[in-house]
Formats: C-alpha cells, sequence, structure tokens
C-alpha cells in the first residue's frame, strides 16, 4: 500500500472518531418526569429551593407576629387567608444562625391550605434534572451542582407520611 492510500485511511478513522466523540459529548435529552420544576430562593447567603408542587402560593411578608419561646427557625406568623401560618428561616432550619434582617418573601408550602412558610430575600423558578441532585438528609431533598439546597417539601409539611391527595387510606 502507497503512503498516501495509508494517509487517507488515517484521515477516516480520525473524521469518524471525532464525529462519534462529538455525538457522545452532546448529553442526552431528559424524559419530562425526570426534570424537577422549583421555586428558587435566598435566605441570607444561602441557597434554597423547594418543588413546585409544594407550594400553595408566593406573597410579601407584611404583618407579622412574633412568639416568644418559638423554636429557634420561626420568626413569626403571619396570617395567610385568615389562618394563622408559621413562618421559617431556612438557615435556621438546618442548623445555622437565624437572620437579623426581616426577610421580604414568604414561600407558603401547603397541598390544600397554608402549613407552613419559608422566609426569603429573593425568589425565581427553576429546573433541574431529578438525577443531578446530590443525597443528603432530610429535611433535605437533594443538593444541586451549584450548591443549591433543595429542600423536601412534604418533609416540611408534615405530609411525608400522610397518602396522596384522594387515597381514601386510613
Amino acid at each position: 500500500m502507497p503512503g498516501g492510500a495509508r494517509e487517507t485511511d488515517d484521515q477516516r478513522a480520525r473524521r469518524v472518531l471525532a464525529q462519534r466523540a462529538r455525538a457522545l459529548a452532546v448529553p442526552p435529552a431528559a424524559p419530562p418526569g425526570e426534570s424537577l420544576d422549583l421555586v428558587a430562593f435566598e435566605a441570607g447567603p444561602e441557597r434554597f429551593a423547594v418543588a413546585v408542587g409544594a407550594v400553595l402560593r408566593v406573597e410579601r411578608v407584611t404583618a407579622l407576629a412574633r412568639v416568644p419561646g418559638a423554636a429557634p427557625d420561626v420568626i413569626g406568623v403571619l396570617s395567610v387567608d385568615g389562618r394563622p401560618c408559621a413562618l421559617v428561616d431556612a438557615p435556621a432550619l438546618l442548623g445555622a444562625a437565624r437572620a437579623s434582617a426581616p426577610r421580604r418573601w414568604a414561600i407558603v408550602l401547603g397541598e390544600r391550605s397554608p402549613e407552613v412558610a419559608l422566609a426569603a430575600d429573593t425568589v425565581d423558578l427553576l429546573r433541574v434534572l431529578r438525577g443531578e441532585l446530590s443525597a443528603a438528609a432530610p429535611p433535605r431533598l437533594g443538593i444541586t451542582a451549584d450548591a443549591r439546597v433543595v429542600l423536601d417539601g412534604a418533609v416540611l409539611t408534615g405530609g411525608a407520611d400522610r397518602p396522596p391527595a384522594g387515597d381514601d387510606r386510613p
């Protein structure tokens, strides 16, 4: 075989390998069931998120009643649709110091009625792939690649042991 033919085979092999490498480098599209829509929020320097399905609504914190002797993570109680709802500081819930400055937003969790609210400085929406979450202990659902703590809404509302809505089991 002349040297030119061998060079053509090498070039073709390199081209095929480069095409395969490019094809393998593209991450596969995730099936819709594997993505997780989150309400992302910041509380002080910490970054958190909770599944959209656990959120009843997001509202501004206006009137807040302090509760003497409450747990360190409870900032106070606010009225949501005329019902009392504990406003919780997420960093304090996980053992960090509670913020001294008031938080502007309440992320109200609950299925049909307000059960607990998470205090936040900023609020946004985020979508992540479930498989990209690192494992974490409750009340964390996981941790994103950019170190955002995803909280488990069912654990926070006490619904982790409850049957799903519409389930008539005792």
